[in-house]
């Protein structure tokens, strides 16, 4: 079989793209039928609907994928090289799983714990033919190698000394003696540092791990089309939001700024000598904090969800510490009190639920039978359908299509991919795929597109002055400004920013006007740094005589 979605290679490294027909784009999804925690293998193509965006589409093709079992020699090769596993990865008939040891929000007995289920998963549910690999928030997603070899995997999760660091003071990363150094919690001279490197350290943990799970998606969204799965070893995360004590000014003069040119004993210099306690290392530590302050990580986890169920992976979460009656850990860093302490712990398990039940995934929290935990919510997925489809809508807009998945056989449950990202006029012409007029509906009015609309961008990048932006990328270290002309009588204009999905995010855009030339020009201006890698719109709107009219202008995040 041809995969549906091999275009991306070529043409957009970032989004799996259909094929053509006759303009109409061949869609491919596979989909996984339960029914009692059994694979449900003898489903007719008339007990399935598919719809797109609430439209019935019907199917083209249907086939039955059984994985090989344990015990059954392999049929294919170990991939050798990158280039070997990702022709491995794009089989349809091998099942992708990368096992994701989270090892900031793991302790050294969830480390110890986590033995189990990692050889349960994989002696009895991947499969000889299936590829597996392991990633850590310090070995990134470019690192991932697919195997069809587990052994080592599974002793790297036998070795409990290698990783498991939560809850350590003495880690594997340089950066947290630093913090530790700048702001101690027993000097009598310095009481408002108290606490303030635990934070510290705890935020940049979490935003190191859900910064990986985020370049992993992108990894796997580019890796092939069909399912892969994340089983995510994790205790969770406290998903930290924005703490205006922690970004305070804690001594007069602490705020690093540039240093002026000065001279000393001879020699020029770039600034006066200055107390041991505010040498580079404390004004490197003083970005961070105020950096460290900002961060909403409740955010960033609702959209890996999204980001996620684009690219058609799902997560499986497993807390491996079983029952646990505290979250944090009797020293050696100082535990929160028992209220707080109570809260952290709903946090942290609300966010793994949040990742894994909106993937279509399940998590394994609160029970000290992990192992067994993990044998049940990975039941049923040794067999699958591959099927395709000819979608009816052929417009050549970009826009994401949501995919729903129904069975009328009563009792089954269904996994499968929520929707994908149509093509755009431009990827259809380099396809060789002609562009069909569009219709519009009466009263719809493309004012984006016929508005006389300029980005901007402002960062480091371009002196932190305003310039035009030639291109709809942007980093999370820039501003996006965004000018439209607005037409006299205009009343309640603003500007928001939305998801793919058409969802508005809570960031605050700012709005203003000023006359230029003789004319109103509105003016959206909002900071990138909330937002994680995708897809997004800023969106201008405005009301004339009671109707509304808006322009909007697409951009992504990058890395």
């Amino acid at each position: 079989m041809v995969p549906a979605f091999v275009f991306v290679v070529v043409a957009f490294a970032q989004e799996p793209l259909p094929r053509f027909r006759s303009g109409a784009s061949l869609v491919g999804l596979d989909a996984y039928f339960t029914k009692d925690g059994r694979a449900v293998t003898d489903l007719r193509p008339e007990e399935i609907e598919i719809l797109e965006d609430e439209q019935p589409q019907k199917i083209d093709s249907m086939r039955l994928v059984r994985a090989a079992r344990r015990g059954q020699g392999p049929s294919k090769p170990d991939p050798v090289g990158r280039e070997a596993e990702r022709e491995a990865a794009a089989d349809p008939d091998a099942r992708v799983f990368v096992v994701f040891f989270d090892q900031w929000h793991v302790s050294f007995d969830g480390a110890a714990r986590a033995a189990a289920p990692v050889s349960e998963l994989l002696n009895r549910v991947i499969g000889p033919d299936d590829l597996v690999g392991v990633v850590t928030p310090d070995l990134g997603a470019r690192n991932l190698s697919l195997t069809r070899r587990t052994a080592a995997i599974e002793r790297m999760a036998r070795s409990v000394t290698t990783w498991g660091e939560r809850g350590n003071v003495n880690t594997s990363d340089p950066r947290d003696a630093e913090i530790y150094s700048c702001y101690p919690d027993d000097d009598p001279r310095r009481p408002q540092f108290r606490g303030v490197a635990k934070e510290m350290i705890e935020r940049r943990r979490e935003q190191k791990t859900l910064q990986a799970l985020d370049d992993l998606i992108t990894h796997l969204g580019n890796l092939r089309d069909e399912r892969k799965f994340v089983v995510l070893l994790s205790e969770g995360w406290v998903q930290f939001r924005q703490n205006d004590t922690l970004g305070a000014i804690l001594e007069p003069g602490s705020i690093p700024s540039l240093p002026p040119v000065g001279g000393s004993r001879g020699r020029g210099t770039t600034g006066a000598a200055k107390p041991d306690a505010y040498d580079r290392g404390f004004e490197s530590c003083e970005r961070e904090r105020v950096r460290l302050a900002f961060v909403d990580h409740s955010l960033e986890i609702r959209q890996l969800a999204q980001r996620a169920n684009r690219a058609n992976v799902t997560f499986f979460a497993v807390d491996p510490r079983g029952v646990s009656a505290f979250d944090d850990p009797i020293g050696p860093i100082r535990p929160a009190i028992p209220p707080k302490d109570r809260e952290r712990m709903a946090f942290r398990h609300g966010g793994l639920r949040e990742l894994a039940l909106n993937t279509d995934g399940a998590v394994v929290l609160n029970t000290n039978d992990v192992k067994g935990g993990v044998a049940r919510i990975m039941a049923g997925l040794d067999a699958y359908y591959l099927m395709q489809y000819y979608s009816t809508n052929t417009k050549l807009d970009g826009r994401f299509r949501s995919i729903s998945v129904r069975v009328t056989r009563p009792g089954v449950q269904v996994r499968a991919r929520r929707g994908y990202l149509a093509p755009t006029e431009a990827e259809a012409r380099a396809a060789g795929v002609t562009a069909k007029p569009v219709t519009l509906p009466d009263g719809v009015d493309l004012i984006a597109r016929r508005a006389d609309v300029t980005a901007l961008r402002r960062g480091p990048s371009t002196g932190l002055a305003y310039v035009k932006a030639n291109e709809p990328r942007f980093r999370r270290t820039e501003r996006l400004r965004l000018e439209v002309p607005i037409p006299s009588g205009a009343a309640n204009a603003a500007g928001r920013i939305l998801n793919i999905q058409k969802q508005v995010l809570p960031l605050t855009v700012t709005y203003s006007t000023q006359e230029t030339n003789g004319r109103t020009v509105g003016i959206a201006d909002v900071s990138l740094a909330p937002l994680a890698v995708g897809e997004y719109s800023l969106e201008v709107s405005y009301e004339v005589n009671g109707q509304k009219h808006g322009a909007t202008y697409e951009f992504r995040i990058i890395p």
